[in-house]
């Protein structure tokens, strides 16, 4: 829950946004963000089992409307610049090494503000056998590669570093405070 709270928290305060989740699944954040004001949230998905259960709880012209569902890697179905947030959660860590550059490229395409992400720190242990592969990434380090910088936030759980990535260097980003974000962590 703590996760959620702070993934909302930050896109409400920084709203107004055009907004993608980018490896959506089933829905769990689209369908918390949806009910943000001033947000028009959008989502991508590699599985179209994964994004046929968003039926459960939206209509299909809203996903129809909003969600694609696409390759794993490889360009994505979005104009240069088309969001203001672009974000994951547990989602990079199913990207292999090898295709995790050109993932974040594409990230870095199509987002005009910033691009935040609530994965598993690098040193996090993870079973590398689970869901066809895990790995633990070093964003900051992928990132700088790129030519772009990731900088650490505030933890929200000891397995998870949120991380945000200012693609727009110019506009200013409202960040969770840390004592927020440490009384969260604590529920």
């Amino acid at each position: 829950h703590c996760q959620e709270l702070m993934l909302e928290w930050h896109i409400q305060h920084n709203a107004p946004a055009k907004v993608l989740e980018f490896g959506c699944g089933v829905g769990r954040h689209l369908r918390y963000v949806r009910e943000i004001p001033d947000v028009d949230v959008h989502g991508y998905d590699q599985s179209p089992t994964m994004v046929a259960a968003i039926g459960e709880w939206a209509e299909p012209e809203w996903i129809a409307e909003r969600v694609r569902v696409g390759e794993a890697t490889g360009r994505l179905p979005y104009e240069d610049k088309a969001f203001d947030i672009v974000y994951s959660a547990e989602v990079l860590i199913h990207i292999r090494p090898e295709d995790l550059a050109g993932r974040l490229s594409e990230l870095l395409r199509i987002c005009r503000g910033h691009i935040y992400h609530l994965e598993p720190d690098e040193d996090w242990p993870v079973v590398s056998e689970e869901h066809d592969g895990c790995w633990a990434h070093d964003l900051s380090a992928a990132y700088e590669a790129l030519g772009a910088t990731c900088e650490a936030l505030p933890r929200g759980y000891r397995s998870q570093r949120p991380r945000l990535v200012r693609v727009d260097t110019d506009k200013p980003v409202r960040i969770m405070p840390a004592y927020l974000a440490n009384r969260l962590n604590a529920l």
